[in-house]
């Protein structure tokens, strides 16, 4: 019995010292990914353009990918046909505005890169998608790790359907708009006080009914809008564009969405490259990352006003680091110039005349953030 207890006292200490003595760095071999080639495009069933982006990788600590110029990019149909994209901005290749796909027909995009390397995709069949039932929001508290704090805002979801059940696997992006109104008027730029705002969606959207009967995708959450930032401040609007994809592209989307929006903690996964279906034409071994789809699109737009928000909420307005400073003392002019002020406005006030100056030149011109040019679906109230 002895024996039998030293025996395990034996074995727990080794177990403790394999678990705590052997303790070496790693160091992931996350180079071999760097530099390489990303292609990531779409074709609708919508006129064009549409979009082609081709990036290099980049290694761990660089903020941003370099952009693969000077490619001869082309697009390929089934029936012998060929539409080539023309590079408008560094690794952006566009189709004519005209060019759209057709459901059920298959599309394969060609890649030649400036130092003479071939890719190419898999042929892609452009696949019909469900019309979109309905795009909601709700207002919403998030718990946060300060029990005495919450994070507010709206969650926007999404619903749709197959009635013959065969897209089962569905992904969505979104283009936001929200409208903002400087601080201050300057009647040296009378019509930049009222702009909107857009920007398109980053997040990784994707959903599939592959374990239901039916193919339905009910209250599917899509992204949250804080209350935080200006976005809700007074009119918010996001288009929802719904696509149809296959297995393949569904696993590629989802294992991109595990690496890039799920990091951060002990048990997430490893950052990896994640292949897609596009490959070195002479060299398959040759490792290139992305993926080239083709889709019809649904489409569906919502508006949020900021009385479907409590009132207690501080919304914030963008503006809070704008100082502005009135003066009628010509000393106080000079200063304010000789220190590089941004001069808003001239106006008398009795026999006095005033100088107001600003910090900063967004503060009273919201083109430099946005554009004055309303949206053609933006209400008139």
């Amino acid at each position: 019995m002895i024996k039998l207890i030293n025996r395990k006292i034996i074995y727990t200490c080794l177990l403790l010292f394999i678990l705590t003595g052997c303790r070496e760095p790693y160091f992931p071999e996350i180079d071999k990914y760097e530099n390489l080639l990303v292609i990531d495009g779409l074709i609708t069933d919508r006129e064009g353009p549409h979009l082609v982006r081709i990036t290099r990788s980049y290694s761990f600590d660089e903020s941003y990918p370099e952009s693969e110029q000077f490619a001869v990019v082309a697009i390929l149909d089934e029936d012998g046909g060929m539409e080539n994209l023309t590079e408008e901005r560094p690794g952006h290749y566009y189709t004519s505005a005209g060019y759209r796909g057709e459901i059920g027909k298959a599309y394969q995009l060609v890649v030649s890169t400036s130092d003479n390397e071939q890719y190419e995709s898999e042929w892609v069949i452009l696949s019909r998608v469900p019309e979109i039932d309905s795009v909601t929001h709700r207002f919403v508290e998030r718990a946060t790790t300060d029990p005495h704090e919450s994070h507010y805002g709206m969650e926007v979801r999404v619903n749709t359907h197959d009635e013959t059940n065969q897209t089962r696997y569905y992904r969505w992006e979104w283009t936001e708009t929200w409208e903002i109104i400087t601080p201050i008027k300057s009647s040296f730029y009378p019509d930049e006080e009222r702009c909107w705002r857009s920007n398109r969606s980053s997040l990784i959207a994707i959903g599939t009914s592959e374990h239901l009967t039916d193919d339905v995708i009910e209250d599917h959450p899509l992204y949250f809008i804080s209350t935080e930032n200006n976005r809700l401040r007074i009119k918010y609007s996001a288009l929802i564009s719904q696509y149809s994809m296959s297995r393949e592209a569904y696993s590629y989307w989802k294992s991109l969405q595990e690496i890039t929006q799920n990091t951060g903690t002990l048990f997430d996964p490893t950052p990896a490259a994640v292949t897609g279906n596009i490959y070195h034409s002479m060299d398959q071994e040759k490792p290139v990352l992305g993926i080239f789809q083709a889709s019809a699109v649904s489409e569906q737009r919502i508006f949020i006003d900021r009385d479907e928000l409590p009132n207690f909420l501080d919304i914030p307005s963008g503006y809070a680091a704008c100082e502005f400073f009135a003066t009628a003392d010509s000393a106080e002019k000079a200063y304010y110039l000789d220190h590089h002020y941004y001069l808003v406005d001239i106006y008398m006030d009795g026999d006095l005349e005033y100088y107001l100056f600003c910090n900063a030149e967004y503060c009273y011109r919201c083109t430099l953030s946005g554009t004055n040019i309303q949206p053609d679906y933006w209400p008139d109230n």
